[in-house]
């Protein structure tokens, strides 16, 4: 992905410190989560680290799996 787009879309979400990732169900995308902070301030905003990417990931398999139960009951009815 190339920085302009990059830049383009921090600016269309209004987030200019984010973290994206997809949340997959049986090997496709079925959405993408996007979080992030408005600024980042010392001491009680502190940039976002690798501790946030992990638990941005966690809460999409979480996700994953809840969509996927879903999609699994509502095929059964």
């Amino acid at each position: 992905v190339s920085i302009s787009k990059m830049v383009r879309f921090r600016v269309a979400i209004g987030i200019p410190y984010f973290i994206s990732a997809p949340i997959v169900i049986q090997g496709e995308v079925a959405a993408i989560l996007i979080t992030g902070r408005l600024v980042e301030e010392w001491p009680y905003l502190l940039p976002l680290n690798e501790g946030d990417v992990e638990t941005v990931h966690t809460v999409c398999s979480y996700l994953a799996a809840i969509m996927a139960g879903k999609s699994v009951a509502a095929n059964r009815s």
